[in-house]
């Protein structure tokens, strides 16, 4: 299994993170502009577990359609599963909250591949396809992070206190 993971700190609760990401189709484009084009969840509301989402994006200059569904959905872990044709490399992404005392740090986990005997013969071939996208796929994660970072700590210093 092949794994891009960073980690962000950030001055904001949990349960920001997850009403970030239940309005994610209007703050998608704002996590990587010059790549994101649209998000839109296709199941009504609430997002919950079975959910699916579709993305349009720009990677590599090439234009994608990606297609996930919601395996996990906690204030702990929202994890989203590859739909075809992601799933024939395994495709998964992770966003995984820790809480701490006054803030929280965010994780964006991006997997590819199968844990499993044979998802790991499987694994070269996988680092050949990925080769000239693994160092894009790196720099997107800590923008998209850095980005979150931003609009969830300044809608925290702009919220109202009681």
């Amino acid at each position: 299994m092949i794994q891009i993971s960073h980690e962000i700190q950030i001055f904001s609760r949990s349960e920001a993170f997850i009403d970030f990401y239940r309005n994610y189709e209007k703050t998608f484009t704002k996590l990587a502009p010059q790549n994101h084009i649209r998000f839109k969840f296709l199941d009504q509301a609430p997002v919950q577990i079975g959910t699916t989402t579709e993305s349009e994006e720009i990677m590599l200059g090439k234009y994608q359609k990606i297609k996930h569904r919601i395996i996990e959905f906690s204030s702990e872990r929202i994890v989203l599963k590859g739909l075809f044709p992601l799933s024939l490399i395994g495709g998964k992404l992770t966003f995984k909250i820790e809480k701490h005392d006054g803030y929280i740090i965010l994780f964006e986990i991006l997997q590819f591949g199968f844990d499993s005997f044979i998802g790991r013969l499987y694994d070269p071939v996988l680092k050949i396809y990925l080769k000239n996208k693994y160092s894009f796929l790196n720099s997107h994660t800590k923008e998209t992070l850095s980005n979150i970072k931003e609009i969830l700590e300044n809608k925290t210093c702009n919220s109202p206190t009681t």
